[in-house]
């Protein structure tokens, strides 16, 4: 016999002598974490060793442990209050709208200022282009009748 299937059998002999039930874990199923921790065993030996027959009757690791949770029993596994988690949820998104709503304010005010500052730009630039045109304009009657003017 192993060491290991010993200590994971002594576990479950304590467990049915005290009354003591499995730990489950948040799915209500078996927290074989917490029995390997319990049975002081590594977690990967019940994956590792699944389908390798223990015990006086030969069955395999998997078999025997069902039959143990099936015959022990598990923790009660109380479920969540529905109207809880849905006030929950309900906060959550709330929480989530208004950092959006927050965002979307602050985004429109950025968007707001840089359509102005755009504006300006454009005007500038319409400036700056009348002011070239007037210069070419000015350059090419120089050239043509050798007068200067300014502006």
């Amino acid at each position: 016999m192993s060491k290991t299937f010993d200590r994971y059998a002594a576990y479950v002999k304590h467990l049915a002598e005290t009354g003591k039930k499995f730990p489950v874990n948040q799915f209500g199923e078996a927290n074989l974490t917490k029995i390997a921790e319990d049975a002081k065993i590594r977690r990967q030996w019940f994956s590792e060793m699944a389908e390798k027959p223990f015990g006086e009757k030969n069955e395999t690791l998997n078999s025997i442990l069902k039959a143990d949770i099936k015959r022990i029993g598990t923790d009660y596994f109380a479920p969540r209050d529905p109207d809880e988690e849905l006030s929950k949820i309900a906060d959550n998104r709330s929480r989530e709208a208004n950092q959006l709503r927050q965002m979307l304010e602050q985004k429109s005010k950025e968007n707001e200022l840089l359509r102005s500052e755009n504006q300006e730009l454009k005007e500038r630039v319409r400036v700056l282009e009348n002011r070239v045109s007037e210069t070419e304009n000015s350059t090419e009657e120089m050239l043509d009748s050798g007068r200067r003017f300014s502006l």
